[in-house]
């Protein structure tokens, strides 16, 4: 029933907000006609705060499923790179409007991963989306991947953005579920603050880790493993301890 709730609450809600997004955004790209100046700004304020409504409604939905003990991964081969890019296009708008340029550098013929591809597809997005969030300037992220030298039967994603990096504090309790990061590159509306949480708790179920490093004024850059295809492992079924460099 908790399920079927969850699902029903999803449709429910991200298809009015969703739509709202798509008229607003044809209205401000002059589709019902000319807008004046302050009427370009106001409408894309109340543009802004619908896609935060949408991303608060996102963050938590996948909270409440991670609480679900029946709640199952379905793990299969996984392209990175694929991902990436569909994890990219939908937030290029979002980047565009702060002149942030998203960029995808991930090989063609990197290892698959065993992953269950809406997983990472949500990880990629909480963590880009993030990213766009804390700069106020422009700048790039760029989505990357690599074999992982610490352990050949894992790939390294990684999320860098050229923004204005975290304070200690930050460092050492962003993955805290409700943390807030106190940064000059965030606004003062900062969502539920769980997308990081739920980022390193699927990190986690698929077998592999999460963690960051931080240059100040210089950005951040988020990094998350995952096992190889040709790798057999065993993924969690329920939620586990959260491993942290």
């Amino acid at each position: 029933m908790k399920g079927d709730f969850l699902d029903h609450v999803s449709h429910e809600l991200r298809t009015p907000i969703a739509a709202a997004c798509m008229f607003l955004t044809n209205t401000l790209d002059g589709l019902a006609g000319s807008l004046r100046p302050e009427q370009q700004a106001w409408l894309g304020k109340t543009l802004a705060n619908l896609s935060e409504l949408q991303r608060m409604v996102d963050e938590l939905l996948a909270i409440t499923q991670l609480s679900l003990a029946d709640h199952a991964f379905m793990a299969g081969d996984v392209s990175l790179a694929e991902s990436a890019y569909q994890a990219c296009s939908p937030l290029r708008e979002a980047a565009h409007a702060k002149n942030i340029q998203l960029i995808v550098n991930i090989s063609s013929d990197l290892p698959l991963v065993h992953a269950d591809s809406k997983y990472i597809h949500q990880i990629l997005t909480l963590l880009i989306g993030n990213a766009i969030k804390a700069m106020n300037k422009e700048g790039t992220i760029t989505v990357g991947a690599e074999a992982f030298d610490l352990d050949p039967h894992f790939v390294r994603v990684s999320v860098a953005d050229t923004g204005e990096g975290l304070d200690a504090e930050a460092l050492s309790t962003i993955f805290e579920r409700f943390y807030q990061p106190r940064s000059a590159g965030y606004s003062s509306r900062q969502g539920l603050g769980i997308g990081l949480h739920v980022c390193e708790e699927l990190v986690a179920r698929q077998a592999g880790r999460i963690w960051v490093e931080n240059q100040p004024d210089h950005g951040t850059t988020f990094f998350f493993n995952l096992p190889k295809s040709d790798i057999e492992v065993v993924l969690p079924h329920q939620t586990v301890a959260r491993v942290r460099l």
